[in-house]
């Protein structure tokens, strides 16, 4: 895997050797709803899962030629997807801008502003209030839903 040589020392690249060491090993679990008990339902990857799908995603990258020196805003929620896509920007050396739609719209703006992103991956209403917000219109070059 080509992309492999940009892994800096972050938390991703201890992630393949946890692969070999420990594959079946539960490394994420969310929480997905409610059991008929009441007990939550939770979804899981295995360090395995969880280092196969975000190669997949880094390589996906890379292609796109994002890689050391982007600078990515990453606006989705919560699940095994974000997951991956945090594995996958640490894999690939970019720079991530993790964003809490919680700060409010102006805060948003300013926070996007300061940051100068150049690649923004987001649910289709991150989209939205980024067109409609005019968020990094000057920065940012590739969109990813």
């Amino acid at each position: 895997m080509a992309h492999q040589s940009l892994l800096t020392d972050n938390v991703a690249s201890y992630l393949p050797q946890m692969a070999i060491d420990h594959g079946d090993t539960v490394a994420v679990y969310f929480p997905v709803g409610k059991e008929p008990s009441g007990k939550t339902k939770y979804t899981s990857y295995t360090y395995s899962q969880l280092n196969k799908e975000s190669d997949l995603v880094a390589k996906g990258l890379a292609e796109c030629k994002i890689g050391l020196g982007s600078r990515v805003v990453l606006m989705v929620k919560p699940s095994l997807e974000f997951f991956t896509l945090v594995f996958a920007l640490f894999k690939s050396g970019a720079t991530m801008i993790c964003v809490d739609p919680g700060m409010g719209v102006k805060n948003l703006g300013v926070c996007l502003s300061h940051a100068k992103p150049d690649v923004f991956i987001g649910i289709p209403k991150a989209h939205l209030a980024r067109k409609l917000f005019k968020w990094g219109r000057t920065t940012i070059k590739q969109n990813f839903i």
